[in-house]
């Protein structure tokens, strides 16, 4: 699959003819509810830290060559500070402007992802997918259908509609369309 949760296509694709062009993006109210969340524990973890720093007499050499044991623990939280929060805030920012453009001509899948980190294009023929797969993804705020264009490499999937209840006329125009089969959801979950 990607490396985000795309939640919106537009335009939602009616699978009549090629080419089938749309846009996926990612949810910006969730990602500031998580914004808002992770904020107050940073700002938490962040005031010992400054305390250290800012009553710290010495020079960081000395204060290393004084007391390696505490210049080591120091080092450690601002580590393990970074790995529990400034990670996840650099992985919320990137969701929060990720996009995803997808473009089917009948005979390549071209896909353009970008992200306010950068962003990448890749394309592959529309032969190589396995099939088309009826994924439902469950969430606190309910069901989500998706319909997943199946590559053999997970990193290649491509979403292809998100609905509250994907219809069974829609699944087959897409099968018809793109001339491939039906492939359980599972088959989304195998390792490469």
């Amino acid at each position: 699959m990607t490396k985000f949760v795309f939640d919106h296509v537009e335009p939602a694709p009616d699978f009549a003819q090629f080419p089938v062009v749309f846009t996926l993006t990612t949810s910006r109210s969730s990602a500031v509810v998580k914004l808002l969340m992770l904020a107050p524990m940073m700002v938490l973890l962040a005031v010992p830290l400054s305390l250290i720093g800012a009553h710290a007499e010495h020079p960081a050499l000395s204060l290393i060559s004084g007391n390696p044991v505490s210049a080591l623990q120091i080092l450690t939280g601002f580590v393990v500070w970074v790995a529990l929060f400034v990670w996840p805030l650099k992985r919320i920012v990137a969701c929060m402007g990720a996009r995803r453009t997808v473009d089917i001509d009948g005979q390549t899948v071209k896909v353009e992802d970008s992200s306010p980190f950068g962003g990448s294009s890749w394309s592959a023929p529309l032969a190589s997918y396995r099939g088309i797969a009826h994924h439902i993804r469950a969430s606190l705020s309910g069901n989500c259908h998706e319909l997943i264009l199946v590559h053999a490499d997970p990193a290649k999937n491509v979403v292809l509609a998100i609905s509250d209840r994907v219809s069974q006329s829609m699944f087959e125009r897409a099968k018809i369309l793109l001339n491939l089969p039906e492939v359980p959801a599972r088959d989304l979950y195998a390792r490469a």
